[in-house]
């Protein structure tokens, strides 16, 4: 009997939590083709990119059209015609169909019932991320680290740095593999003195008395950050690696100037020119509230979308992209959330800071007035109740903010047949974040490398790669892909700008 052969149609369909855009652009880049033809493609009309394909291959090429974020369906085929590779010679063009009959070629057209749908749920294996570290075999480390760098004059510090990452990395396990960072300190070493120096020239020319050369300082400092932003992310990506296949980042420096310096110096010039309007009385407080609070309520939660987008769409593991399936409405509900938490943290902030302050004047009044010794003792205890209201009124919208936040982030990306899962708990995270913050407060510093494994630990336990495809077969083709298509790395990107 012969063997049942398929055709891979595709209708222009993406799945569930990617952009149109993105995965058209995705399609021109693996497929290498012109707008023009990725445009038709992406049409919603009918184009067969295989043809004639045994089971085991047309399933395979639905994985590959899936990691890159492309719906497409199997109809059975009754030919024997080789099938021909996507490419720009032949991509929407003799296999494109506008649902018309086909010319009569010899081929026996294929019944349009689907056999399969691509995408379809499939049954997904949870990969846990474990962290082996304890704070005390860190505490070493991290003691050393600090000597030596004060030892060194800073010198030291990128040594430091490395160290620090290889210990989390290799102590982050995922499927029975640990995670591994390959930089090189010396690297590392000439980013911070390039950094260095520019910051000392830019402190020396905003305090000479000639405002244009300050104004010019400020122009360069703005452009130079997402500058920092994207080569930082560029090397720590590039030298991080798990099973031997590197991450990697590829976002373009305007993209970063964009989201960066554009959107927040584009608000503070609004803020400016309402604030200027303010001063010259052509306008009221009222009327300057409104826009200004405006911006912050709009741009704000759309900054750190674009952030968010920013990072996990331009990163890679070998040649597989991350996507990002979140939306900036999203973002806006999580930022108008913690609004309304910031402020009915602060309502119950000064509520308590009022009972607070009556039942001190009771006491002070019942202990025979103000002057006295035993009034004068409770002052002490009063002052260290205010700073910890406020400080847990201030940790409160940011405990509940990052649990959110980093929800939403880890949940809304995928790579391919796989993506993250992430159930950070608010209790929990909090009791995590009050316990950590209140003992390295009370230790002077010295908890910090304990609070850093803890949570490192939590992280780990509280994060999930759910997979519909074998884990293995997957890196094992990432690693024979990367190894083909080789890895030269610039002079050039070998400069981490981090402090």
């Amino acid at each position: 009997m012969a063997q049942a052969l398929y055709d891979v149609v595709f209708y222009g369909e993406v799945l569930a939590g990617f952009s149109r855009d993105e995965v058209k652009q995705a399609f021109a880049r693996s497929f290498k083709l012109s707008d023009r033809k990725a445009e038709q493609l992406f049409s919603g009309r009918q184009c067969r990119l295989r043809t004639a394909q045994e089971e085991t291959q047309a399933r395979d090429y639905l994985r590959r059209l899936e990691r890159l974020g492309a719906r497409a369906h199997l109809e059975a085929c009754a030919s024997s015609v080789a099938p021909a590779p996507l490419t720009e010679t032949n991509a929407g063009s003799s296999d494109h169909q506008s649902g018309s009959p086909p010319a009569d070629t010899g081929r026996v057209p294929a019944p349009m019932p689907v056999v399969v749908h691509a995408g379809e749920p499939a049954t997904e294996q949870n990969h846990h991320f474990r962290f082996h570290g304890s704070g005390s075999e860190y505490f070493r480390i991290w003691i050393v680290n600090i000597l030596l760098s004060i030892v060194t004059l800073g010198i030291y510090s990128a040594w430091a740095k490395v160290r620090n990452k290889q210990y989390f990395y290799g102590n982050t396990e995922l499927n029975g593999s640990s995670f591994t960072y390959l930089a090189n300190p010396v690297a590392i070493l000439k980013g911070r003195l390039i950094a260095l120096t520019l910051v000392v020239a830019y402190s020396v020319a905003t305090s000479t008395p000639l405002w244009w050369v300050s104004a010019i300082a400020v122009l360069v400092a703005i452009l130079m950050a997402p500058f920092f932003v994207q080569r930082s992310l560029m090397f720590n990506a590039r030298y991080s690696a798990w099973r031997n296949v590197r991450f990697n980042f590829d976002g373009s420096f305007w993209a970063a100037v964009l989201i960066f310096a554009g959107l927040p110096l584009a608000s503070l010039v609004f803020i400016g020119l309402m604030a200027e309007q303010l001063v010259l009385g052509e306008s009221s407080v009222l009327l300057m509230i409104g826009p200004t609070l405006l911006v912050l309520v709009m741009v704000v939660p759309y900054f750190i979308y674009w952030q968010k987008r920013y990072w996990v769409s331009n990163s890679m593991y070998g040649t597989s992209r991350f996507q990002f399936g979140a939306d900036s409405s999203q973002f806006l509900r999580l930022w108008l959330k913690l609004l309304l938490c910031s402020a009915a943290a602060a309502l119950l902030g000064g509520l308590i800071l009022a009972l607070l302050g009556a039942l001190a004047g009771v006491s002070i009044a019942a202990l025979g007035g103000e002057e006295s010794r035993a009034g004068t003792a409770l002052v002490v205890p009063l002052l260290l109740l205010v700073y910890v209201v406020i400080g847990l009124c201030y940790l409160f919208p940011f405990i509940y903010f990052s649990v959110r936040v980093n929800n939403l982030v880890y949940n809304s990306t995928r790579l391919g047949d796989f993506r993250l899962q992430a159930n950070y708990q608010l209790l929990s995270y909090g009791k995590l974040v009050v316990i950590n913050s209140l003992l390295t407060l009370l230790t002077l510093g010295l908890f910090r490398p304990f609070a850093m494994v803890r949570t490192a630990r939590y992280r780990a336990g509280h994060t999930l790669l759910l997979a519909a495809a074998p884990l293995d077969g997957f890196v094992a083709q990432e690693l024979e892909q990367v190894g083909a298509l080789g890895e030269e790395l610039g002079d050039f990107y070998d400069f981490d700008f981090g402090f």
